[in-house]
């Protein structure tokens, strides 16, 4: 493994190329959808707060509006479930009022 891929059970994250797979099927993400992944995963040993994840990936330094991250979250939870897995789906944990955290547990069961 390189250090530009990232390998959770079968989800295979690549840095460098910016590709996204589960069971060896693509999964296509957005530019924001994949900073978005990929923060999430980089930092899978804790909490991302709304305001952290905006500021980290959207690169917003003032302002406050976890809505976007919330929207963003949907639409990248749907695009796993449409690949026929809820597991990568339900991966993304939401922390009520605080923020996300990846969840590699779900993965491995």
């Amino acid at each position: 493994m390189s250090d530009s891929r990232v390998v959770l059970n079968q989800l295979v994250i690549d840095m460098a190329v910016r590709r996204v797979s589960y069971r060896d099927k693509l999964i296509p993400l957005t530019k924001l959808e994949f900073d978005l992944l990929a923060y999430l995963v980089q930092h899978k040993e804790r909490i991302c707060t709304y305001q952290e994840l905006l500021s980290e990936v959207w690169g917003y330094e003032d302002q406050f509006d976890h809505y976007l991250v919330q929207l963003a979250v949907c639409r990248l939870r749907k695009k796993f479930s449409d690949a026929e897995d809820a597991d990568e789906a339900s991966c993304i944990q939401t922390v009520r009022g605080i923020g996300l955290h990846f969840d590699q547990s779900v993965l491995e069961g």
